[in-house]
């Protein structure tokens, strides 16, 4: 997504940038959603087809070795043969699959034609090109209120900044699109035994990420609290470009998965017009647009600082597969095995696997999920994890991207501040034929019909965008931009586009994860389905064909707090926080007490080195006057008890501890009363002080 930088004046000149996607701002052309409601045609705007140079193949019985080295030289052959071009064998992939790197770069057209030779032969599964995806681009944090009306409730009112260039001063609307956070995270604001994976460009260090490598600014991301390690998947060849043009850190693989800028200058787009032009004139500067995604999931919230995020208390796992001119197959594919803890050659095991994977990435909206990409989701979903990902930013009313369109993913698309459809993101097919979205999720932009060319239609307006967390560099982490280049280091930015929708839905998933640790894929997607808002009346998502797109756009707009609403009547119980050890002296009175969530109504049962406590049964608990004797190192524990289940926190001991001497009486050195004679001669010294201060004052 390219993408411009635009600088404010006043308050919010050192802190924050409007980030303008040209794709989406208001335009004269006649994109493909609004032909379809003209009934005219579409101006084609179809890309050169990109060059591909490396193709993935699966065998049906691969021997032993082909699963942990490249294929031998003779079975190369023999499928060159088959496949009519020379081949060499780079590496085996995650799947038991393999990864060919074609002598000659082919027109993908051609490329598929090759990858259809193979996939004839009786022992070769499937066999597809190695494409290049792209982006698809209450709390007391101040910028709350000022910025993310895509968090707020629906019937809710939001204020938002005009730029400088707009005229300034401030325009309000209704945030009917807003996906209902204050009220949901009165239920749940997410637990840390849940993780989060997003898998993008990378992350960088930012105060309302990680909380760490910012002063002095590194530019090597460092793992801290909630923000967890990661890994970088993008291979050295990606797209057959040159060596490590698209990771643009120098090497491959590797487990930093630190983002160094996607920019793309004049010169790659000449070099490399088929994966890098984006189509608009100039240089593209570095989108930090990973970053920007975790923030939207699970930005530090409830900090007095910058913005908040959905799902406060999961854990993030930054997955680096896209780079420079975005990211191949093969390296996503396997990023998601990696992230829901799967195995990978050559890759460390992933110790802390994922429950929810957010992909706010895509290919052009006619490639088919084939079978590595489907492979991929396919294991994920089987270990226990929520896939969501992006329909994409091509206006297209009749397809949606790859990963969405695959069976099994959480395919969401996006709407503006009032509800309305997003007029960059794609929708499926007339007569609901599949793929279509699964949910609509706040995206802003231009909308499609309800409320095209009105007032909150402005894209110099902070209402137009989805805020997050970004750097000011226009190229490395450590450089310049803003006004002038001058401002370094974290930034805000507001985006447009599916991918700013997507972490929204799969940051829900995870506070769903969060109440019921139990459940599946299929039950989390249930959640969010059936407790949608519908599409605004008026709008085009809620009329019928030909006057709009009834049935094409997914069955509502996300709720927040319905979904966490209706998981929260049959979950468990979900220690929230524990009872903590506890220092008392002799003779005084402990207390302990625990934080759960779960269905109502919940029962406690406080337990005494393992033995119930009579009428020990409500969520803090307090003891008689303790002894040495008898209490130090004692423990407590509490068993939680709904309809759905029983969970028992862990045990706190007491210590208990000697009383202290008492305080020594009258004068002695250790505090206490002062003698009569002591008070009688201070009060006279202050006299005196108060006369000679007044004496030098006349």
């Amino acid at each position: 997504m390219n993408r411009q930088l635009l600088g404010l004046t006043g308050a919010f000149v050192a802190s924050v940038a409007v980030a303008l996607p040209s794709s989406t701002a208001n335009s004269t052309r006649v994109t493909a959603k609004q032909a379809a409601l003209k009934g005219i045609p579409a101006v084609s705007n179809a890309a050169p087809e990109q060059m591909v140079s490396r193709l993935i193949v699966k065998l049906r019985s691969p021997t032993a070795s082909e699963l942990v080295r490249p294929m031998s030289a003779s079975r190369v052959q023999a499928l060159s043969a088959t496949a009519g071009v020379g081949m060499k064998s780079v590496r085996p992939m995650a799947g038991n699959a393999s990864l060919l790197v074609l002598d000659t770069p082919l027109h993908l057209s051609e490329a598929r034609a090759v990858a259809a030779r193979l996939a004839r032969d009786s022992g070769v599964e499937y066999a597809e090109p190695d494409i290049m995806f792209k982006k698809v681009a209450t709390p007391n944090d101040p910028r709350f209120s000022e910025m993310q009306w895509n968090l707020f409730a629906p019937s809710a009112t939001y204020t938002g900044a005009l730029t400088p260039a707009a005229g300034g001063g401030t325009r309000s609307a209704t945030a009917t699109g807003g996906a209902n956070l204050p009220l949901a995270w009165d239920v749940t604001t997410g637990h840390n035994s849940v993780v989060l994976a997003v898998i993008d460009t990378g992350i960088v260090n930012h105060t309302d990420l990680n909380n760490a490598g910012v002063t002095p600014f590194s530019e090597t991301y460092v793992p801290n609290g909630r923000f967890l390690a990661g890994y970088d998947f993008i291979s050295e060849g990606a797209g057959g470009l040159p060596t490590n043009f698209v990771a643009n850190d120098g090497n491959g693989r590797d487990p930093d998965p630190s983002d160094p800028g996607d920019f793309v200058t004049t010169q790659d787009e000449m070099a490399h017009p088929l994966v890098c032009d984006d189509g608009q004139p100039g240089p593209q500067n570095s989108s930090w647009h990973g970053s920007h995604m975790a923030g939207v999931a699970a930005a530090m919230t409830n900090n007095a600082l910058s913005i908040a995020s959905v799902a406060w208390n999961v854990r993030v796992l930054p997955v680096r597969a896209l780079g420079k001119c975005g990211g191949a197959l093969s390296d996503i594919a396997e990023a998601i095995h990696w992230a829901a803890g799967l195995p990978v050659p050559g890759v460390p095991t992933n110790t802390t696997p994922a429950q929810v994977i957010s992909l706010s990435l895509g290919s052009d909206p006619d490639v088919p999920c084939d079978g590595t990409m489907q492979s991929a989701v396919n294991a994920a979903i089987a270990s226990g994890a929520v896939v969501v990902a992006a329909t994409g930013n091509d206006f297209r009313p009749d397809a949606i991207s790859v990963p969405a369109k695959c069976t099994g993913v959480i395919a969401v698309t996006a709407h503006t501040i009032n509800g309305e459809n997003a007029d960059y993101s794609n929708i499926g097919a007339a007569g609901g034929a599949p793929p279509q979205p699964t949910i609509s999720s706040p995206g802003g932009g231009q909308p499609t019909l309800l409320g095209r060319g009105g007032p909150t239609d402005e894209p110099s307006w902070f209402g137009y965008y989805i805020w997050s967390t970004t750097l000011w560099g226009n190229t490395t982490p450590s450089s310049g931009g803003g006004p002038g280049g001058a401002s370094t280091g974290p930034n805000l930015s507001g985006f447009t586009g599916t991918s700013a929708a997507t972490p929204q839905v799969a940051a829900v998933a995870a506070l769903i994860k969060s109440m019921i640790p139990s459940a599946s894929p299929t039950m989390i997607r249930n959640f969010l389905v059936t407790t949608v808002r519908p599409h605004p009346a008026g709008g085009a998502c809620a009329l019928p064909p030909p006057m709009g797109f009834m049935g094409q756009c997914g069955p509502g707009l996300l709720d927040a707090n319905a979904a966490v609403r209706a998981a929260a009547l049959v979950a468990p119980p979900v220690v929230i926080v524990q009872p903590q050890n506890t220092t008392v002296f002799e003779g005084q009175t402990a207390t302990f007490s625990v934080a759960a969530t779960g269905a109502g109504p919940i029962a406690y049962q406080w337990r005494r080195n393992g033995t119930p406590i009579a009428g020990a049964t409500s969520a803090s608990y307090t003891t008689p006057a303790v002894t040495i004797a008898a209490d130090n190192g004692s423990t407590y524990s509490v068993v939680i008890t709904n309809g759905a289940g029983t969970v028992t926190t862990s045990a706190a001991t007491l210590a208990v501890a000697p009383p202290p001497p008492p305080p020594p009486v009258g004068g002695g050195g250790g505090g206490g009363s002062l003698p009569f004679w002591q008070l009688l001669l201070l009060a006279a010294l202050s006299l005196a002080a108060r006369v000679r201060a007044s004496d030098r004052t006349q």
